[in-house]
């Protein structure tokens, strides 16, 4: 904590309005000498007032009678009251009285310098001189209300003009000479240091935040070698840190949705181009805390290349690529550079496993290295202002190019980020949270959240760290409900249960796991063994995957009365019937209670699930804000013609559509002889007599919307919620997780063409003599390898129970082949769903092997065949 004072008092100088607050005014007389002191010698006794730096939001002592006050810690001028900027100079006779930065006036100063006289060096060689240009940037990026004034864009949401900016910026960097490029960026260091007046104007930060030097003192790319001189990266990296303090405190101004909404609009790439700078910045900061990271890289050359230039690695290494989605394309973007060398698509399953050990191997970075590193909580808290923008952007996956497109929440990870000790972190963050509800319960003296944890910017840690994460957690939990129990067991002289565990029959799976789950509802938290009656099998993994399989294909079968299949999309969702209004269905609200631990335990256990909802159910459990393209994926023939309603503009709206504010419900009912029973609903009071006019349109979509995402199906979700929430109450990693991370961790990755079997077979490990060179091994990769996307996935689910690849990726899956002892041509393979260990006997060729196999993952069910 940085404490500032004022000048001594002994020392007799004038007071300057930067020094005293309070200035005497001339028509005031003042009788003695002693009087003006007063004020002076009552102000030490005072005590000092709290502030914060406008930079790196370090907490400040100050005098209250300062104006202004250096930082001890960024070195940054902060100014405590609005003042007038400095006037122009127009004393240079050369710039003209009304200046202002533009690409016309940049171009005129530039003809100019040419049609003046050469000046010739001492080698006799002649070149323009640019002074003019100089001292005209110098002046501009000298003064905020200039850049305030320059740049305009009236006719756009952009209050920015980016192309003109852009263009600005380039024919500076065009010239022959660095020295006007030079002047201008340390004029900008200069205001960026010392801004002459109070920041309630951002505008000026957001035009030097757009220069090209800010990223490159970073990440200086081919092509861009002039930017990469000593001095101008050593200014560029000034412009960066400032520039990112500086944003990073917008949230605090009054005037911050002003720029919230300008960054909501800016072109995809642009706002990508952002994103990576500071995702760029943090890993410069990371790497420098890294203190022998070199050193442990020297033998892998290709991967420290990587990680210096590409800010996504850690994506890579956790989760190969981004799940496509259903329609075949990618949800990512492209990175600036597609031909980066550093790319990690370019790494082969060898380097994979390579980097993956690696990582095992590395020390990590303890959290006391960065919990008071301004840069570190700077870059951060801007990546938060990001990350919200985002959420706030157009969501249009089906359109191929989209102005502000959403990004995918994988563009906010970090490489470095997964190197830090994310135990230590994640137990720091913990303790933060526990005292944060202690102090709204005990309401003591103000709480300190000074100290800095990733986990209170979840979106910067890969899908792969917060797995871990939840692993531990849960993992801890798991030990101690074991411990307890132990202890229980010792106090109370009967037998406590270790586990939580669940026994059932096949026929009645839905009734009799109702009733383990209603008699054990302490037990969540407790390893889960699963037993089926009359059948023989320890339970390591396997029994529970299955249990969770069959359990969730009878919620969404055809006869349940939970969940019903959109036509339109072909999603699952909540019946849009009432539990109370059905006597004949007052036990959904069990089962819907049930279907939330179900889903709790699936997650707690690290069990994947075959489950079909669309985004916006898990939207509604991360409490994320729902938009009307969550509406159009669930009905998207609904949803174009209420798009079409909102297009219509004639005036002959009421008499060509004729609504009023009602909806038509139309309900299957599976246990009555009545197939459907339709229903008229208002979707407001006296909706029925209220008409759809050009002026009310909006609100009858918004009101339709609403009806179908939340009120008909609340009480339905809530008793999901209720049940989920008795599972993980008392887990925080569950937090860290979005809507998008959510679904992954629930249902994994999808497949849409072929598994990547290539990927699967360079981490299968080999036992009871088997290797990859031998001939049953060769064989069977070669024929999984030549199936089509049905047998793959019936081979994963006979092998892992699940035809679901890991949210991290299949590198990630532990898969086992083993030799089996006995007759060659007669054993069926067999599986070890519990180890993901499959079993093959020494077969004498290769269609008889594919044969076999192929009975095999056809037939089976369970531990038996059909």
């Amino acid at each position: 904590m940085a404490f500032l004072f004022s000048r001594s008092s002994k020392k007799k100088t004038k007071p300057t309005v930067e020094a005293t607050p309070k200035v005497v005014p001339k028509n005031k007389k003042v009788s003695s000498t002693k009087q003006v002191n007063k004020p002076k010698v009552n102000s030490h006794t005072q005590p000092p007032q709290i502030t914060k730096c406008l930079c790196c939001g370090t907490k400040i002592h100050i005098k209250k009678e300062l104006t202004k006050f250096k930082c001890s810690v960024c070195y940054t001028t902060n100014y405590l009251l609005k003042r007038e900027s400095l006037k122009h100079n127009s004393a240079d006779a050369s710039v003209s009285k009304k200046v202002y930065c533009s690409v016309s006036q940049l171009k005129q100063l530039i003809k100019k310098c040419h049609d003046l006289p050469r000046i010739v060096d001492r080698n006799g060689k002649e070149y323009v001189n640019f002074e003019l240009v100089s001292r005209y940037l110098t002046q501009c990026f000298h003064d905020i209300n200039i850049l305030e004034d320059s740049f305009g864009n009236i006719n756009s949401p952009l209050f920015i003009n980016i192309d003109e900016l852009m263009e600005f910026y380039f024919l500076i960097m065009q010239l022959p000479t660095r020295k006007p490029f030079y002047r201008m960026i340390c004029a900008c260091n200069d205001l960026l240091k010392k801004p002459t007046e109070r920041i309630e104007r951002f505008r000026w930060i957001l035009i030097i935040w757009q220069n090209p030097v800010v990223r490159n003192c970073l990440n200086l790319r081919p092509g861009e070698e002039g930017l990469g001189a000593p001095h101008i990266k050593a200014v560029g990296y000034e412009l960066t840190k400032r520039c990112i303090g500086y944003m990073s405190q917008i949230l605090e101004n009054k005037n911050h949705q002003i720029y919230l909404a300008y960054l909501s609009y800016l072109p995809t790439k642009l706002f990508l181009h952002h994103i990576e700078t500071v995702n760029l910045y943090l890993t410069y900061q990371l790497t420098k805390l890294y203190s022998d990271y070199n050193n442990n890289l020297k033998h892998n050359k290709k991967l420290k290349e990587n990680i210096n230039t590409n800010n996504r690695l850690s994506l890579m290494i956790s989760q190969p690529e981004i799940s496509p989605i259903r329609n075949g394309s990618s949800t990512s973007l492209p990175a600036d550079n597609e031909n980066d060398d550093g790319d990690a698509d370019s790494l082969d399953s060898k380097s994979l496993r390579d980097i993956k050990d690696l990582k095992k191997k590395q020390p990590r970075i303890k959290a006391y290295q960065y919990q008071h590193n301004w840069h570190i909580e700077t870059a951060s808290g801007l990546m938060t202002l990001y990350f919200l923008v985002n959420a706030k952007r157009e969501s249009k996956e089906d359109e191929e190019l989209c102005e502000n497109q959403r990004l995918n929440i994988s563009h906010f990870y970090n490489t470095m980020v997964d190197f830090i000790d994310y135990r230590q972190d994640f137990n720091n963050w913990e303790g933060l949270e526990v005292k944060k509800r202690l102090h709204d319960i005990i309401r003591t003296a103000e709480f300190q959240t000074r100290k800095f944890s990733f986990c209170r910017y979840p979106f910067l840690l890969s899908l792969g760290v917060k797995i871990s994460i939840m692993e531990f957690e849960t993992r801890k939990i798991m030990e101690y409900q074991a411990e307890m129990a132990f202890l229980d067991s010792l106090d109370k002289g009967k037998n406590v249960p270790l586990y939580f565990r669940i026994q059932v029959r096949r026929k009645y799976i839905v009734p009799d796991s109702l009733k383990a789950i209603k008699d054990h509802q302490g037990d969540f938290l407790k390893a889960l063994r699963v037993a089926f009656i009359g059948e023989e099998g320890i339970d390591a993994g396997g029994l529970r995957k299955e249990w969770f399989m069959l359990l969730t294909k009878e919620f969404f079968n055809r006869k349940s009365t939970l969940f019903e299949t959109i036509p339109e999309s072909r999603y699952s969702w909540f019946t849009s019937c009432s539990p109370v209004d059905l006597p004949e269905n007052q036990n959904l609200e069990r089962l819907y209670f049930l279907f939330g631990v179900v889903i709790g335990l699936a997650i707690f256990n690290g069990v994947i699930l075959d489950v079909k909802f669309p985004k916006l159910f898990y939207k509604k459990m991360c409490n994320e804000q729902l938009t009307f393209a969550d509406y159009l994926e669930l009905y998207p023939q609904t949803g174009k013609n209420l798009q079409k309603l909102l297009q219509y503009k004639d005036e002959d709206f009421t008499e060509v559509f004729s609504l009023t504010f009602e909806t038509t419900i139309v309900t299957s009912n599976k246990s009555s002889k009545a197939k459907q029973t339709t229903q008229t609903l208002e979707l407001c009071k006296n909706g029925s007599k209220r008409e759809v006019t050009l002026k009310t349109v909006r609100e009858y979509v918004h009101l339709w919307v609403d009806y179908y995402l939340n009120i008909a199906v609340s009480k339905q979700f809530k008793q999901f919620m209720e049940g989920f929430k008795k599972v993980f109450a008392g887990c925080n990693s569950i937090k860290l997780f979005n809507s998008e991370e959510l679904e992954r961790l629930l249902c994994g990755d999808i497949q849409v063409k072929k598994y990547d079997f290539d990927m699967l077979r360079s981490v299968t490990k080999y036992t009871n003599g088997f290797s990859d060179n031998s001939k049953v091994v060769q064989w069977f990769w070669e024929i999984v390898s030549q199936w089509d996307i049905k047998l793959q996935s019936k081979l994963l689910q006979f092998v892992t129970g699940s035809d679901r690849v890991p949210a991290t990726g299949i590198n990630t899956l532990s898969f086992k082949i083993s030799k089996l002892k006995g007759k060659e041509d007669l054993s069926l393979p067999i599986a070890h769903t519990c180890f993901n260990e499959l079993s093959l006997s020494e077969y004498s060729s290769q269609s008889q092997l594919k044969a076999k196999l192929n009975t095999a993952i056809t037939e089976c069910q369970g531990f038996e065949f059909r």
